[in-house]
């Protein structure tokens, strides 16, 4: 019920993706997502401390540091792929400084929040991570399938022709 709420796809494959999301809290994710669902309902879960950020941003490197330094939960959508400044914080190449683990974005040193959480989201459904990217990224791939389709319409149809029945099903998604 809390993806439909959020306007998102209750498909087979939706669900799988976001029990893998919320299964990976201490990961990066790089979410492949060409209906572009996902941004909203992470926001909403994620609550305040999400804070969403273009790619194409034009201050994005000072934008992801601040994100880092006060441990937001940070959304690059519009990705063409991993942020090359963010790269040092996904290697984990920390520096012990003062006491402080810091990491290098861009030319400067930024002190690293433990709550800090990055999330990297595409429309492109094709795009290609070199394998070094690969290697820091968890990737979540929600290009619908033909089966994942077949559902979402079942679904809309069953809401439609038959509430009742569509209610009964959510009751027992919601119960297991």
């Amino acid at each position: 019920l809390e993806l439909k709420f959020n306007g998102f796809p209750s498909d087979e494959l939706s669900l799988e993706n976001v029990q893998i999301i919320k299964s990976c809290e201490n990961r990066t994710l790089f979410i492949i997502d060409p209906a572009e669902h996902i941004v909203e309902w992470l926001e909403h879960s994620l609550g305040p401390a999400a804070e969403v950020l273009s790619w194409s941003h034009p201050r994005f490197q000072h934008q992801a540091s601040l994100a880092i330094r006060f441990g937001k939960k940070l959304i690059v959508k519009e990705a063409d792929g991993v942020p090359l400044c963010l790269i040092p914080y996904l290697a984990k190449e920390f520096v012990l400084s003062n006491g402080h683990l810091t990491v290098s974005v861009g030319d400067k040193f930024i002190d690293v929040h433990p709550e800090f959480r990055l999330i990297i989201v595409t429309r492109n459904s094709s795009i290609q991570l070199s394998p070094r990217e690969q290697s820091l990224v968890t990737t979540i791939n929600f290009t619908v399938t033909r089966t994942a389709l077949r559902m979402q319409l079942l679904t809309l149809a069953l809401s439609t022709e038959a509430p009742e029945i569509e209610q009964q099903h959510q009751e027992q998604l919601n119960e297991s």
